[in-house]
């Protein structure tokens, strides 16, 4: 019975636009020189390094000779791709801030030390369009609605089981479902339907078959309730 709007389902990738957008992405290599005991003598070295890039020097020549970063170094200097805050802050928005593949940065100081660092790659941005989503949307909005109206559905047969004890036949009301009987059966061949333990249990208590009153209303696994 649920009907999903073509508005809720707008509504809905509006409001939820992170969960289909892939951020950009960019590959980049560095150049890393670390303070040591002389953090000016550091900031030299990494600024002759990046003059001789703006001579013509191959970057990654210069990764594999200067880096103090070894394990990308031996890359070249590749650190594959990153995404924003991935980095360090300062690192992350010098890389972000090249504008084509191949630029180079002025040197960059992290808390790890002085970077120099390369766009070698763009991943744009990627946002998945509705019309490619709204069937996945659509089934997630019933499920939602369905689940919901399935509980509220419990909670009112919860009330009527305890508003009028003595029959069965309100509470199917409610429900929209027919009253089904077994017949006598002993607790160790139970059928089917009500062998759970929480329904055996009820169903042979003294409250039960002394009194004749309905049960609350038992879970049987998450998507079925019972009531007897």
């Amino acid at each position: 019975d649920v009907n999903v709007s073509e508005q809720q389902i707008e509504d809905y990738y509006q409001n939820n636009r992170d969960r289909y957008r892939e951020e950009e992405e960019r590959r980049v290599s560095h150049i890393l020189i670390e303070f040591g005991d002389d953090k000016d003598a550091a900031r030299k070295k990494a600024e002759s390094l990046h003059q001789e890039l703006e001579q013509g020097a191959d970057f990654a020549t210069l990764a594999e000779e200067s880096s103090d970063d070894t394990f990308s170094a031996e890359n070249g200097g590749d650190l594959s791709f990153i995404s924003r805050d991935m980095m360090d802050p300062a690192f992350d928005e010098s890389a972000f801030g090249l504008a084509e593949v191949g630029d180079v940065s002025q040197v960059v100081e992290t808390d790890f030390g002085y970077h120099i660092i390369k766009l070698t790659e763009i991943k744009p941005e990627q946002v998945t369009d509705l019309a490619d989503v709204k069937d996945e949307i659509r089934s997630t909005l019933q499920q939602d609605q369905a689940m919901e109206r399935f509980y509220e559905l419990r909670a009112r047969m919860d009330e009527v089981a305890f508003e009028v004890p003595d029959t069965l036949q309100d509470v199917a009301g409610v429900a929209n479902q027919p009253v089904q009987e077994t017949g006598l059966f002993a607790r160790s061949q139970a059928p089917e339907s009500v062998s759970n333990a929480e329904v055996l249990s009820l169903a042979f208590s003294p409250e039960l078959i002394e009194d004749r009153m309905n049960s609350e209303v038992i879970e049987l696994d998450e998507n079925s309730v019972i009531v007897v």
